[in-house]
């Protein structure tokens, strides 16, 4: 009871003062001295210490994170699955090229990219999710690659309310009508179109992947890269989508892009595995 109190007066102070939150988080501090912070803090019952190992041997990933892990993970780490195309991707990526990571979450795959040395940009909205990630990029010593933005990509730059989508804390969405949405746990947030925020910050490094995962709100975010579909394309897209991609694919088939079973490795061609509702698009040349 004492931890859900401390939760909701810190989300309030939040609301009051985001911004301070976030230049404490991004305060240069050793990764131990924010954990031990974090300890007394309210963030303790968002299980911001329950580290793991993250490992799979055969693409050399091998991270420690913050994870929200129910239990202890199976022989003490968790294993990178096979089964993922994402990773195999970062893995042929090469140093000139940019990761783009929307809805990044805690940071999974934006530190399997940063442990390759691929340069990362990673968005996350939601605060408890952004603070994890943010000491997960310390914690790897991964701060110099990975670029962390507290805010929302979407097909207009402005404002929005984030909701929380049931009662699994990793998952948000912007939708209007979002099943099982909680319309009373809405907070505001900062949106960007990927344009705009590539434009502003004035990003010309090669994209070479961009994964978006944001509960549903995938159209948006393809809405608003217009421009860089045009004049810098990622040379890979992955989005998850549970409702079937033919809406997405024809709304990127006039930028030239295909759906991918093969992608160009380092030695040889390397066969991507079932994605599940992953969908990996590629442009023709790697086709």
């Amino acid at each position: 009871m004492i931890k859900n109190i401390g939760r909701k007066i810190f989300r309030s102070l939040l609301k009051v003062s985001p911004e301070l939150t976030k230049f404490v988080l991004r305060l240069p501090l050793p990764s131990g001295i924010l954990q031990t912070i974090s300890y007394f803090a309210p963030f303790r019952n968002q299980n911001l210490m329950a580290t793991c190992r993250i490992k799979n041997k055969r693409l050399n990933i091998d991270l420690k994170l913050c994870l929200d892990v129910t239990g202890k993970p199976e022989r003490g780490y968790l294993q990178v699955s096979d089964s993922d195309p994402i990773p195999l991707l970062l893995s042929i990526l090469s140093h000139e090229q940019l990761f783009i990571d929307i809805g990044a979450n805690v940071g999974y795959y934006t530190n399997i990219a940063a442990s390759y040395g691929v340069k990362v940009i990673a968005f996350e909205p939601e605060i408890m999710n952004y603070a994890k990630l943010i000491l997960n990029s310390k914690i790897n010593n991964h701060a110099n690659l990975i670029t962390v933005e507290n805010c929302a990509i979407s097909d207009v730059s402005g404002k929005a309310k984030l909701r929380p989508v049931g009662t699994n804390r990793g998952m948000y969405t912007i939708r209007q009508m979002a099943e099982s949405a909680n319309p009373e746990n809405a907070s505001e947030i900062t949106t960007y179109t990927l344009d705009d925020y590539l434009r502003i910050h004035s990003v010309k490094v090669p994209i070479g992947l961009v994964k978006i995962d944001v509960e549903g709100h995938e159209e948006s975010v393809f809405n608003g890269m217009a421009n860089t579909l045009s004049n810098n394309p990622p040379k890979y897209i992955v989005f998850e989508s549970y409702t079937g991609p033919n809406a997405i694919m024809q709304k990127l088939e006039p930028y030239g892009y295909c759906s991918v079973l093969r992608v160009d490795g380092k030695q040889s061609s390397v066969v991507l595995p079932d994605s599940g509702p992953d969908y990996v698009l590629t442009r023709p040349e790697a086709c």
